[in-house]
Formats: structure tokens, C-alpha cells, sequence
């Protein structure tokens, strides 16, 4: 089984990305699955903690994100204090461990 992580270093991954363009990416999807049920087995995890965006606005352009827009596309650059408040109040119910 081939680990990659944060102490990989560059050289090892270039090898390893090297590797698998060889392999079929049936294979290859097979093999992630395989290494993702060793490690996690078939448990789901969740974040207790619920999501206030204050802001839809983001300096990064990564070109995937679909929740960040462009300051012309913003009708408000940041939620007002009264509804990050009133939407803190609307999840209270959900037994959150805290928000973000």
C-alpha cells in the first residue's frame, strides 16, 4: 500500500505521480477505495459545528469554488450583525458544538 502525506517529499511524489499515470484509472479508483475502507472502514463523518458565512467574498481564485463571488456580483459584502445573530438563533436548536 503506498501512503502519501505532508512528510512525502517531493522527489517521492514525483515517482509515485509517475507510477500511477501508468496504472488504468479503474485501478486506480479500485486501490483508493481499497485504502479508504483499511483506514476508515465505512464510517461518515460530520462537523457538529454549523456555518455563518459572513461573507461571500474571497481573495483566493482557485476555479472551483462555487460559494465565493466577485465583489460586483455582492449586493452586501458582509452579513450585518442582526442577521449573523438572528441565523445563530435559527440553528440553535441543532445541538452545535459551536459555529464557524
Amino acid at each position: 500500500m503506498v501512503i502519501v502525506s505532508e512528510y512525502t517529499s517531493s522527489a517521492e511524489s514525483e515517482q509515485l505521480l509517475a507510477e500511477f499515470e501508468t496504472i488504468p484509472l479503474a485501478e486506480l479508483l479500485e486501490r483508493a477505495k481499497d485504502q479508504r475502507r483499511e483506514r476508515h472502514e465505512t464510517s461518515i463523518s460530520y462537523s457538529r459545528k454549523v456555518f455563518i458565512p459572513l461573507t461571500h467574498l474571497c481573495r483566493d481564485v482557485c476555479g472551483y469554488c462555487t460559494f465565493a463571488k466577485a465583489p460586483r456580483e455582492v449586493a452586501q459584502p458582509f452579513l450585518p450583525p442582526e442577521q449573523v445573530l438572528a441565523s445563530a438563533r435559527e440553528r440553535r436548536h441543532v445541538r452545535q458544538a459551536g459555529a464557524l
